[in-house]
């Protein structure tokens, strides 16, 4: 499974210092500006760089054509700032790209480039992520119900489909971002 390890959550007694936050990341108007496929390879990219520099644990993800759904684990201590350092540090790096890329086409940046500085439309809209059935399922969970809920379906099927999801680590593949896979325990699947 390469760099990555099994944390057995079902433990009796788990780490208090950690904890696992869900959250969705909705991907500004820079992303009109590139295809699927770059913005695929550039948020992979982007995740892997803070993954390797220790800034992100991530447990889970989905990557949807505008939206980035990540389980991360973090610190309590210090998990409010560490997560708005990861993720100003992945706007940064989502800034050179298209700063790169219009350079490379002689094309001047356009006005859609938000400005951390000013009062503008931020690269990604951050949100909590509330879904249950979705964390459950992209961190190697099951979701079932004793009838059939069309929306666990509808994201069963989102899942099987993408193309950049933790759910092929999960099913002992490698995907294109580092997983930190956890256990689930018995009772909760």
């Amino acid at each position: 499974m390469g760099n990555k390890s099994i944390t057995d959550y079902s433990s009796k007694d788990p780490d208090p210092n950690l904890m696992r936050v869900g959250v969705l990341l909705k991907a500004g108007n820079w992303k009109t500006q590139l295809t699927d496929h770059e913005y695929e390879l550039l948020i992979a990219g982007i995740l892997n760089d803070r993954v390797q520099l220790h800034e992100l644990v991530i447990n889970g993800y989905l990557l949807k054509k505008d939206s980035l759904y990540l389980v991360i684990e973090t610190h309590c201590s210090d998990g409010t700032r560490s997560l708005n350092h990861a993720f100003s540090r992945m706007e940064e790096r989502v800034r050179q790209y298209m700063q790169t890329r219009w350079l490379a086409r002689n094309i001047p940046a356009p006005e859609i480039l938000p400005d951390t500085t000013e009062d503008q439309t931020p690269f990604f809209e951050r949100h909590p992520l509330t879904d249950q059935h979705l964390i459950q399922l992209i961190t190697g969970g099951k979701a079932t119900l004793p009838y059939n809920d069309p929306h666990i379906a509808e994201i069963k099927e989102s899942i099987r489909s993408a193309r950049f999801c933790s759910a092929l680590d999960y099913a002992g593949g490698q995907g294109p971002v580092l997983v930190k896979l956890i256990k689930h325990n018995k009772e909760s699947l």
